[in-house]
């Protein structure tokens, strides 16, 4: 999600057309709407499961292209430690910046400067007596993605980047394993010698590295032009993600979006498909989108809490998937506008 204006990449019109599908997935599921598939039940609730089947591996593709890209900057003769530098300075720029007007900004109840300031303070308060959520999260919940992806990076600079790749894919797949144990499968009697609610922050950051490096991996690795494996990778993670949360569906919320074990599995092979049928989409406007997800994805939440009053007093499902749309649209023209501005643009591309 975050390649864009720091690097220069040929693009790869597919993984940009998916994001800009991606994209509305992740405000969709930000709103309201499949609590009430779930609670209309019936053929709203066959819709929803089928659309939450899908949209499990929005966020997890979004982490295997961050670090693709990160990967070919490197991999085409970059040093490792200058693209982290510039990788990890761009996203803690971003991180600060949309935490603060996330900070400022924050939903308003009336929009009175009363209110205003006590949602401030409230806000101002509830970071300083949760100071590891508020690390990870900032001003506002998705940021944890910004995080998540910064730490990655992180890691991949430790191993020391191609010289120790099969110890990077053990140890981050040992991170989303614990990242599973604190959060998806945190009912097993498994002791960790801490209370697992304190370790459910770490868990949420720690699902992504072994994504990101799953990218990172295949950034050196020229794609085949017919992805046989690709497709059977992806099938077979999707029908082994859907048995999982078949089996887990008395232990887990069926609201929430879980990572399992088999989305490394589905969301790897929907990658690599991609990364063999590069021209999907090209002809359309959805490769335009996709390079602006960073932006959109960043500021999303604004345009929903400004829209909540109406959510509120309709509360349907029309409206929800009205205001996700209004939502992506007012998302993009922001982006489109702040990105022609070059004291804006870095925050926002």
């Amino acid at each position: 999600m975050g390649e864009n204006g720091w690097q220069s990449q040929r693009r790869i019109y597919s993984i940009d057309s998916f994001k800009s599908i991606a994209m509305f997935g992740v405000i969709l599921h930000h709103t309201n709407f499949g609590v009430m598939c779930s609670a209309l039940g019936g053929n709203w609730g066959a819709i929803y499961i089928a659309w939450k089947q899908t949209s499990t591996i929005y966020v997890p593709f979004f982490a295997i292209a961050s670090g693709y890209f990160f990967g070919k900057k490197v991999y085409r003769g970059a040093n490792l430690n200058a693209v982290f530098e510039l990788y990890g300075r761009k996203m803690v720029k971003v991180f600060l910046f949309w935490s603060l007007v996330y900070l400022i900004f924050p939903c308003l109840d009336g929009f009175s400067l009363r209110n205003w300031v006590v949602l401030v303070h409230s806000r101002i308060l509830s970071m300083i007596g949760n100071p590891v959520i508020a690390l990870i999260t900032g001003g506002s919940g998705p940021l944890w993605f910004l995080f998540s992806i910064s730490m990655s990076a992180y890691i991949v600079k430790l191993f020391g980047g191609r010289k120790h790749e099969t110890g990077l894919l053990i140890f981050t797949f040992a991170l989303y394993l614990f990242s599973l144990l604190v959060r998806t499968y945190s009912f097993l009697p498994v002791k960790l010698g801490i209370e697992i609610d304190l370790l459910k922050p770490a868990g949420i950051v720690c699902s992504l590295p072994v994504l990101f490096s799953i990218g990172w991996f295949l950034s050196s690795r020229k794609p085949p032009s017919f992805p046989l494996i690709a497709i059977l990778a992806a099938v077979t993670g999707y029908c082994f993600y859907f048995m999982e949360h078949y089996l887990l569906r008395a232990n887990i919320n069926p609201l929430g979006n879980h990572n399992l074990l088999s989305t490394v599995l589905m969301a790897t092979g929907c990658f690599m498909v991609l990364l063999s049928w590069r021209n999907i989409g090209r002809s359309t406007i959805m490769p335009s989108i996709g390079k602006y997800t960073l932006g959109i994805y960043t500021s999303h939440m604004l345009f929903l809490d400004l829209l909540s009053p109406l959510r509120a007093r309709l509360y349907n499902i029309p409206t929800e998937i009205a205001c996700a749309c209004v939502a992506y649209g007012a998302a993009l023209f922001l982006v489109m506008t702040c990105a022609k501005n070059r004291y804006l643009k870095d925050y926002f591309v």
